[in-house]
């Protein structure tokens, strides 16, 4: 063999091993996720669970902005929940009983059971705080599907936040939310309807209770409240979004967020 083709293989082959590594470096390890499913996409994992009466559907990320430990902790607590939710969901169906009258409405409309959740990333403009919102719809064979948000914000170190850790202590930020919401809820259902909707507001669902306002993701500089169908008004008037400016709540704001 030519001397000079012996030392050019072994280049060779050097490269196709250095970047077989690299490739296996560069895929997902699947393993490090609570929940799993398969990359779809760049930074997306999907989760797809299928009988013969029910499917799943979940998009959820495979890494997070984050870095290093904290990436990690913010997956697990959302993997966790949507674990929860899955398992859940088939408890509720009753999967490995379904018979009789159910089984025969299945198999005649051809009909199945639905649980399909799919997420939204968000930022604050100081780079403090990441939040995910998830659109979860779930038909159970009721009159109509249901329709459910959840949503998580993040600090740096990976830890959760809620609403209350957002302001100072003692503060009325309830009452200022509250507020607000009441009132864009009204204009929003008034511009659907057509009309003043102020007696068709279930006015409970936006008094100024932390639950009420469970569901919130901070967007560049302002805080985003998700309601339900039902929450504040009847089903068929869907759901709300109501942005508040940060700079509406002052120093009720806590300063490591303003």
């Amino acid at each position: 063999m030519n001397k000079l083709v012996v030392p050019f293989l072994v280049i060779v082959l050097v490269l196709i091993g250095a970047g077989f590594f690299m490739w296996r470096e560069a895929e997902p390890d699947e393993a490090d996720h609570l929940l799993e499913g398969l990359t779809v996409s760049e930074g997306e994992m999907k989760y797809h669970d299928e009988g013969q009466y029910y499917t799943i559907d979940i998009s959820y990320p495979d890494h997070t902005s984050l870095a290093g430990s904290a990436d990690k902790k913010a997956r697990d607590t959302m993997e966790t929940f949507l674990m929860g939710d899955i398992a859940a969901f088939k408890q509720n169906i009753n999967v490995e009983n379904i018979s009789g009258p159910e089984k025969e409405m299945l198999d005649s409309m051809g009909r199945k059971y639905a649980y399909d959740a799919k997420y939204k990333l968000y930022e604050d403009q100081n780079g403090k705080l990441i939040s995910y919102e998830y659109d979860i719809y779930i038909d159970t064979g009721g009159a109509h599907p249901n329709f459910f948000f959840n949503t998580f914000t993040f600090d740096t170190a990976g830890n959760e936040v809620t609403l209350a850790d957002l302001f100072v202590k003692d503060t009325d930020y309830l009452q200022r939310i509250s507020s607000i919401a009441l009132a864009e809820v009204r204009t929003q259902l008034a511009e659907r309807l057509g009309e003043d909707a102020s007696n068709v507001i279930f006015e409970d669902g936006l008094v100024p209770r932390e639950d009420n306002f469970i569901d919130f993701v901070i967007d560049d500089d302002a805080l985003v409240i998700f309601i339900e169908p039902y929450q504040a008004a009847a089903y068929a008037a869907s759901t709300f979004e109501v942005r508040i400016p940060l700079s509406r709540f002052g120093d009720m704001l806590r300063p490591e967020w303003q």
